[in-house]
Protein backbone atom coordinates (compact mmCIF):
# COMPACT_ATOMS: atom_id res chain seq x y z
CA UNK A 1 0.00 0.00 0.00
CA UNK A 2 0.82 3.54 -0.56
CA UNK A 3 1.83 6.20 1.86
CA UNK A 4 -0.97 9.09 2.04
CA UNK A 5 0.39 11.84 0.19
CA UNK A 6 0.55 15.13 1.20
CA UNK A 7 -2.10 17.84 0.25
CA UNK A 8 -1.53 20.63 -1.83
CA UNK A 9 -2.73 24.00 -0.91
CA UNK A 10 -5.18 25.87 -3.87
CA UNK A 11 -3.11 28.98 -3.54
CA UNK A 12 -0.53 26.70 -5.34
CA UNK A 13 -3.02 25.73 -8.33
CA UNK A 14 -3.85 29.01 -9.34
CA UNK A 15 -7.37 29.84 -11.57
CA UNK A 16 -7.88 26.18 -12.68
CA UNK A 17 -11.37 25.60 -13.06
CA UNK A 18 -11.45 21.99 -11.62
CA UNK A 19 -14.56 19.97 -11.29
CA UNK A 20 -15.20 19.71 -7.54
CA UNK A 21 -18.44 17.92 -6.07
CA UNK A 22 -17.30 19.15 -2.48
CA UNK A 23 -15.47 21.33 -0.76
CA UNK A 24 -13.25 18.71 0.45
CA UNK A 25 -11.69 17.81 -3.07
CA UNK A 26 -8.22 18.16 -2.81
CA UNK A 27 -5.43 17.73 -5.68
CA UNK A 28 -2.90 15.11 -3.90
CA UNK A 29 0.18 14.98 -6.15
CA UNK A 30 1.21 17.23 -9.48
CA UNK A 31 2.95 15.76 -12.26
CA UNK A 32 4.22 18.40 -14.94
CA UNK A 33 4.94 17.50 -18.85
CA UNK A 34 8.31 17.21 -19.56
CA UNK A 35 7.82 20.22 -22.19
CA UNK A 36 8.18 23.04 -19.69
CA UNK A 37 5.27 22.16 -17.89
CA UNK A 38 2.76 22.70 -20.92
CA UNK A 39 0.51 19.91 -19.47
CA UNK A 40 -0.07 19.13 -15.82
CA UNK A 41 -1.29 15.63 -14.91
CA UNK A 42 -2.71 15.79 -11.32
CA UNK A 43 -4.41 12.98 -9.09
CA UNK A 44 -7.45 14.37 -6.72
CA UNK A 45 -8.73 12.68 -3.60
CA UNK A 46 -11.77 11.17 -5.46
CA UNK A 47 -9.94 9.12 -7.43
CA UNK A 48 -9.43 10.87 -10.30
CA UNK A 49 -6.43 12.24 -12.73
CA UNK A 50 -7.02 15.21 -14.58
CA UNK A 51 -4.59 16.33 -17.02
CA UNK A 52 -4.75 20.25 -17.14
CA UNK A 53 -3.32 22.72 -20.30
CA UNK A 54 -1.38 25.56 -18.01
CA UNK A 55 -1.19 27.72 -21.11
CA UNK A 56 -5.03 27.90 -21.41
CA UNK A 57 -5.97 27.46 -17.93
CA UNK A 58 -8.16 24.79 -19.20
CA UNK A 59 -9.29 20.92 -18.54
CA UNK A 60 -8.49 18.64 -21.26
CA UNK A 61 -8.97 15.05 -19.76
CA UNK A 62 -10.54 13.46 -17.00
CA UNK A 63 -9.72 9.92 -15.75
CA UNK A 64 -12.21 8.65 -13.24
CA UNK A 65 -11.81 5.79 -11.06
CA UNK A 66 -7.80 5.67 -10.68
CA UNK A 67 -7.29 6.02 -7.22
CA UNK A 68 -3.78 6.29 -6.34
CA UNK A 69 -2.79 6.32 -9.47
CA UNK A 70 0.99 7.24 -10.37
CA UNK A 71 1.82 9.26 -13.66
CA UNK A 72 4.48 9.83 -16.23
CA UNK A 73 5.57 11.53 -19.37
CA UNK A 74 6.60 9.61 -22.37
CA UNK A 75 7.80 12.09 -25.27
CA UNK A 76 8.48 11.21 -28.92
CA UNK A 77 10.08 13.59 -31.21
CA UNK A 78 11.22 14.17 -34.45
CA UNK A 79 15.27 13.08 -33.49
CA UNK A 80 13.73 9.47 -31.74
CA UNK A 81 13.23 8.65 -35.94
CA UNK A 82 14.46 9.83 -39.31
CA UNK A 83 11.14 8.48 -40.95
CA UNK A 84 8.77 10.69 -38.79
CA UNK A 85 10.69 14.41 -39.37
CA UNK A 86 7.86 16.07 -40.13
CA UNK A 87 5.99 15.17 -37.06
CA UNK A 88 5.52 17.15 -34.38
CA UNK A 89 6.19 16.58 -30.87
CA UNK A 90 4.20 13.67 -29.19
CA UNK A 91 3.53 13.13 -25.63
CA UNK A 92 2.30 10.11 -23.70
CA UNK A 93 0.51 9.80 -20.24
CA UNK A 94 1.67 6.59 -18.71
CA UNK A 95 -0.68 5.80 -15.85
CA UNK A 96 0.29 2.98 -12.73
CA UNK A 97 -2.79 1.70 -11.16
CA UNK A 98 -1.31 0.07 -7.99
CA UNK A 99 -4.90 -1.31 -6.93
CA UNK A 100 -5.88 -2.55 -10.29
CA UNK A 101 -1.86 -4.17 -11.01
CA UNK A 102 -2.70 -2.15 -14.59
CA UNK A 103 -0.03 -0.14 -16.41
CA UNK A 104 -2.17 2.36 -19.48
CA UNK A 105 -0.75 4.93 -22.40
CA UNK A 106 -2.74 7.68 -23.26
CA UNK A 107 -1.93 10.19 -26.10
CA UNK A 108 -1.75 13.24 -24.38
CA UNK A 109 -4.96 15.46 -25.90
CA UNK A 110 -7.16 13.22 -27.59
CA UNK A 111 -7.63 9.56 -28.89
CA UNK A 112 -7.99 6.45 -27.34
CA UNK A 113 -5.71 4.40 -24.88
CA UNK A 114 -2.64 3.12 -26.59
CA UNK A 115 -1.18 0.29 -24.56
CA UNK A 116 -2.44 -1.50 -21.48
CA UNK A 117 -0.78 -4.18 -19.28
CA UNK A 118 -1.28 -6.22 -16.25
CA UNK A 119 2.03 -6.03 -13.85
CA UNK A 120 0.77 -6.40 -10.64
CA UNK A 121 -0.01 -4.53 -7.38
CA UNK A 122 3.17 -3.72 -5.25
CA UNK A 123 5.44 -1.66 -8.15
CA UNK A 124 6.36 2.23 -8.72
CA UNK A 125 6.06 3.77 -11.55
CA UNK A 126 10.06 5.38 -12.15
CA UNK A 127 10.65 8.52 -14.25
CA UNK A 128 14.35 9.33 -15.16
CA UNK A 129 15.86 11.23 -18.17
CA UNK A 130 12.80 11.13 -19.99
CA UNK A 131 12.46 7.51 -20.05
CA UNK A 132 9.82 5.98 -17.61
CA UNK A 133 10.21 2.54 -15.81
CA UNK A 134 7.74 0.35 -13.39
CA UNK A 135 10.10 -1.01 -10.63
CA UNK A 136 7.94 -4.24 -8.87
CA UNK A 137 8.35 -4.95 -5.68
CA UNK A 138 10.20 -8.48 -6.74
CA UNK A 139 12.81 -5.77 -7.58
CA UNK A 140 12.71 -6.31 -11.37
CA UNK A 141 12.64 -3.45 -13.61
CA UNK A 142 11.00 -2.68 -16.61
CA UNK A 143 11.19 -0.21 -19.08
CA UNK A 144 8.11 1.39 -20.73
CA UNK A 145 8.91 2.96 -24.43
CA UNK A 146 6.73 3.93 -27.89
CA UNK A 147 7.68 3.61 -31.34
CA UNK A 148 6.03 5.25 -33.67
CA UNK A 149 5.48 4.57 -37.74
CA UNK A 150 3.49 5.06 -40.71
CA UNK A 151 1.36 2.39 -41.80
CA UNK A 152 0.53 2.25 -45.80
CA UNK A 153 -2.92 4.18 -45.76
CA UNK A 154 -0.47 7.33 -44.07
CA UNK A 155 -2.00 6.87 -40.67
CA UNK A 156 0.03 6.93 -37.55
CA UNK A 157 0.85 3.41 -35.79
CA UNK A 158 1.87 3.41 -31.99
CA UNK A 159 3.38 0.61 -30.82
CA UNK A 160 3.73 0.29 -26.45
CA UNK A 161 6.48 -1.86 -25.25
CA UNK A 162 7.23 -3.25 -22.09
CA UNK A 163 10.98 -4.67 -21.50
CA UNK A 164 12.53 -6.49 -17.92
CA UNK A 165 15.61 -4.77 -17.79
CA UNK A 166 17.55 -7.76 -16.59
CA UNK A 167 20.18 -8.49 -19.09
CA UNK A 168 17.82 -10.16 -22.12
CA UNK A 169 15.20 -7.79 -22.60
CA UNK A 170 11.97 -8.76 -23.44
CA UNK A 171 8.53 -7.83 -25.11
CA UNK A 172 6.04 -7.76 -22.58
CA UNK A 173 3.45 -6.56 -24.77
CA UNK A 174 2.45 -4.75 -27.51
CA UNK A 175 -0.26 -2.57 -28.70
CA UNK A 176 -0.77 -0.95 -32.35
CA UNK A 177 -3.25 2.29 -32.25
CA UNK A 178 -3.75 4.54 -35.00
Amino acid sequence: PLSSPSKIPSSVLGPFAIPQRSAQTQLLRLFPSPDHARMLAATDSLGRVLLLDTENMTLVRLFKGYRYAQCAWLTFSSSNTASLAAEKRLTFLVLYLPRRGLVEIWPMQRGPRVGALNVGEDAALLQANGQVFLLRKDGHLFHISLNLARGSSGALLVEASMYFQGGHAHPRFHCFSR
